[in-house]
């Protein structure tokens, strides 16, 4: 929801930059000054309502992560050393012992608090494949 509501927002700023005149110099109207601060509030909410219903957040977001665990070294196997990338633990080179395939997760070893409370899972690209040296 994050991207969908920064995507509208980001395209209603420009166009109502851009549709409006490109030199700020020349807001000499009344009308020109509202179109440039309002247009940007009407457009967003429409953009985000658009976006939002059309699942096209998918088709451009699913490659995308699909390649970034494919670079990371998906898919991964129980034993396999990785590097987490991201959170408190971010650079332990730690062993996977469970492998979600089906969620793209794994479970990595931290000890037995964070195994308690699930605090070990994570997505495969938030996990990077340690190469053997």
């Amino acid at each position: 929801m994050k991207i969908y509501f920064g995507t509208a927002s980001t395209f209603g700023l420009f166009i109502g930059v851009g549709v409006c005149k490109s030199n700020w110099s020349e807001l000499n109207h009344w009308y020109d000054i509202i179109f440039v601060c309002v247009l940007p509030i009407i457009v967003s909410p429409v953009l985000f309502f658009f976006l939002s219903i059309f699942p096209c957040g998918y088709f451009v977001l699913a490659p995308l992560y699909y390649l970034g665990a494919k670079l990371n070294g998906a898919p991964f196997q129980i034993g396999d050393r990785v590097r987490i990338l991201i959170g408190p633990h971010r650079n332990q080179i730690v062993k996977i012992y469970a492998v979600w395939t089906e969620r793209n997760q794994v479970r990595v070893e931290l000890g037995d608090l964070p195994k308690e409370k699930v605090k070990d899972v994570f997505s495969f690209t938030q996990v990077c494949r340690e190469r053997s040296v």
